[in-house]
């Protein structure tokens, strides 16, 4: 089952469940950044973040988001840099910014490659969420495509998000209760 959410909705769904999994604020700003920049490209941005968060609870070792962030940070591209992450599809949002202004940036794996052009353009087919090796050098743009409005999320992706989400609320306890939080004994609403 695929659940339909706005593109505003999975993005800060993205972020909380982010910070669920112990991100630093900035970083689940950016993965929920690069969530959302692949679902708009018709790509599988919330499974491959569900995907990350669960191979890498409790840590951040082979994130691709800490990667592109620091790729971002250096602001250019040798060609051939290498890097191994997890889940390497979320390395492509960040790579717009540091391909020329006529070319575009290759990601290429052992499962496949996605381009991305300085206008933002991308194009491939969903990469392994495996922890692998990946290659990055100066390509060919790709074309433009339309950009999605909405986003569908796999029912067992969404699920994954809300667990690490959830995970950012505060527990409900009598104290509180008794304070006023909470709908208490009748929920008039």
């Amino acid at each position: 089952m695929r659940h339909d959410l706005s593109l505003g909705e999975v993005q800060s769904l993205a972020a909380k469940a982010a910070r669920g999994a112990g991100r630093p604020h900035g970083m689940s700003e950016e993965a929920a950044f690069a969530v959302r920049w692949l679902i708009e490209r018709g790509f599988d941005g919330a499974g491959a973040l569900a995907a990350l968060l669960q191979a890498t609870d409790g840590g951040a070792d082979g994130c691709p988001i800490a990667a592109g962030a620091a790729l971002s940070d250096a602001g250019a591209l040798t060609d051939g840099v290498q890097v191994t992450v997890h889940c390497p599809l979320l390395l492509a949002p960040f790579l717009g910014g540091l391909a020329p202004s006529d070319a575009g940036v290759l990601l290429s794996t052992d499962a496949g490659d996605v381009r991305v052009g300085a206008d933002g353009a991308c194009e491939g087919r969903a990469l392994s969420h495996a922890l692998g090796e990946v290659r990055l050098t100066h390509c060919a743009a790709p074309e433009q495509g339309a950009r999605m409005r909405r986003a569908e999320v796999a029912d067992q992706a969404l699920q994954v998000l809300l667990e690490f989400a959830a995970r950012t609320y505060a527990p409900a306890t009598e104290e509180s209760r008794a304070k006023g939080a909470g709908a208490g004994v009748t929920d008039n609403d």
